[in-house]
Order: C-alpha cells, then structure tokens, then sequence
C-alpha cells in the first residue's frame, strides 16, 4: 500500500489551498490503491481506518472530490511511460493475437489504415486534410 506521507509529498504542493484531514489522506490513499479496485465502501472504510459516515462526508466535499481527482489524474501520467512502453513491447510481438495492440499503438501515434477498395492505404491521422 502507498504510504500516506509519499501521496502528501507528491501530490500536494505549498500553492493547494486545501488541507486534507488524515482521515481524508487514509481515505485519498485507500481509493486511489488498485489493491483494493472492486472492494465495497465498508471494506475501504476499515481497511483506511474511518467510518462508513467519514468516508461519505470527504466525497461530499467539493474540494477532496478535487483532490481525488488530481491526484488520480497525476498516478496515471505517471505511469503512462511504463504503459506506452509495455504497449510497444506487445505489439511488437509477431503473433496475430497482438493485432489489436498494434492497432491501438498506431491509432495512438496517429497512423491509420485505410481500405480503399482492393488497395490499403497507410495514412498520417495528424496531418490529412490539412493544407499543403
């Protein structure tokens, strides 16, 4: 599990108006943690320590909501390398069970093909229909 001080150091900065409670940090580090992806709300609540009403009242807030949302936004693009890289990885892999990986791995970078009767095509997404 992530440590509470590492999610207050990281995503938390001097300029954030708002000040989670501990209660709230337990509750932001439980929710965010993919360990406990799927478990129900009294699970969470004992696992970070707070009531079911504890738990509640901080997604009441506005401003944790925010915090939530910021936060899980920042754990993504953090990650975003590693998924790009395994992305690539797989794809790579010459078995036709990896076509939809590169599929999306091309559709990603922007790179479509296109069927044009018995011809395919191989077009730049990012650049067509853009004047020469």
């Amino acid at each position: 599990m992530m440590e509470i001080e590492g999610v207050k150091d990281n995503y938390l900065t001097d300029n954030d108006e708002y000040s989670p409670t501990p209660a709230e940090l337990r509750i932001l580090e439980v929710s965010l943690n993919p360990e406990h992806a799927g478990k129900n709300i009294t699970d969470k609540c004992q696992i970070a320590n707070v009531s079911r009403e504890t738990w509640y009242k901080s997604f009441r807030k506005p401003e944790f909501n925010e915090l939530v949302s910021k936060t899980c936004l920042d754990l993504v693009r953090d990650g975003l390398g590693d998924a790009v890289s395994a992305l690539k990885k797989s794809a790579s892999n010459p078995s036709p069970k990896a076509n939809p990986d590169r599929r999306l791995l091309f559709e990603l970078a922007g790179v479509s093909k296109i069927a044009d009767g018995d011809k395919i095509m191989i077009v730049n997404l990012s650049t067509e229909g853009k004047g020469d």
